[in-house]
């Protein structure tokens, strides 16, 4: 409740705004259920046995979720993002994407970064804006330049904001640092304001963090 309360005041921001709609989207066991709790009440429909869309209502706010490692699923998956003649759909503001940080393999990134491609570069979210949450960051996560190289978030649009931030899902850990980024950019886009043609930002300190450590492995390697 603790955390809820934390992220609707961050959210209120977006009160006098028109509709609102996020997706949250990330490969199976990633932890979007568990990050959709700690918005609300989550409604679920079940269009196939493999295909189940989960929704979360904040006041103007919509988040929704849905697999996205099947190319079968397209025409599903379109339906809560693209709008058809006579069926107009609230626009996509913003997009959350949740990465496994625990996985230790380059591939299991890089096959994220393909499925997560298949979804993002439609018309109709090419320059929304891209939060990358590196979830379970409270075990034995990924550095962000491991994520950074092999995710390669800077490709998916170059005009599209991006930022990496790591979270842990479970306990809202890291991810109000992560929202707020993503409200302030959907507030400028709703104000006019430049939202486009920026290079991908991340988080500094992070940043920072992880050079040390990389110098310092560097230093012991050679000594050693």
């Amino acid at each position: 409740m603790e955390k809820q309360l934390e992220f609707s005041t961050l959210l209120q921001k977006l009160e006098d705004l028109e509709p609102i709609h996020f997706l949250v989207l990330g490969l199976k066991n990633s932890g979007k259920t568990t990050l959709l709790r700690l918005f609300g009440e989550i409604t679920t429909f079940k269009h196939t046995k493999d295909f189940t869309v989960e929704t979360v209502v904040y006041r103007n706010i919509t988040f929704t979720s849905f697999p996205i490692s099947n190319e079968e699923f397209k025409p599903l998956q379109r339906k809560y993002y693209a709008s058809e003649p006579g069926i107009p759909l609230i626009p996509i503001a913003g997009i959350i994407f949740l990465l496994d940080s625990t996985h230790s393999e380059s591939q299991e990134i890089i096959d994220a970064y393909n499925d997560l491609a298949e979804v993002i570069h439609d018309d109709e979210l090419w320059a929304v804006p891209l939060l990358i949450a590196a979830n379970k960051s409270d075990l034995n996560k990924l550095c962000y330049f491991h994520i950074s190289s092999n995710f390669n978030h800077r490709r998916l649009s170059t005009r599209r904001k991006n930022r990496i931030h790591n979270i842990t899902g479970t306990t809202g850990a890291g991810l109000h640092a992560g929202l707020e980024w993503l409200v302030d950019e959907v507030l400028k886009s709703r104000s006019g304001g430049e939202t486009e043609g920026a290079p991908p930002s991340v988080q500094p300190n992070g940043i920072a963090v992880e050079l040390v450590k990389v110098a310092w492995d560097l230093f012991r390697r050679v000594i050693v």
